[in-house]
């Protein structure tokens, strides 16, 4: 339902593959590239962070996001504990 004026939303996509192999069929980064493209290609900011980050650094990144959606399960844990220690 739309109220009003409309504005337009201005948002980024970061993609954070979980998976890194060891074979190709378990590397989620080469699925994460192609997404990348085509959001890119769509005219839609899009990074993709497919170097090793820690998991301290990545629940920091993750609680950043305004809007936050994983593939896998063990890539929502540390963004629904959120504000835990």
């Amino acid at each position: 339902m739309r109220r009003g004026r409309s504005s337009p939303v201005t948002a980024a996509i970061f993609l954070f593959p979980q998976v890194c192999g060891p074979s190709r069929a378990e590397d989620d980064r080469i699925p994460s590239r192609r997404v990348a493209q085509r959001l890119t290609d769509a005219g839609v900011p899009t990074r993709l962070i497919d170097m090793p980050w820690t998991p301290d650094a990545l629940k920091s990144a993750y609680g950043q996001m305004d809007l936050f959606a994983g593939a896998r399960l063990h890539s929502n844990m540390p963004r629904s504990t959120r504000g835990r220690r």
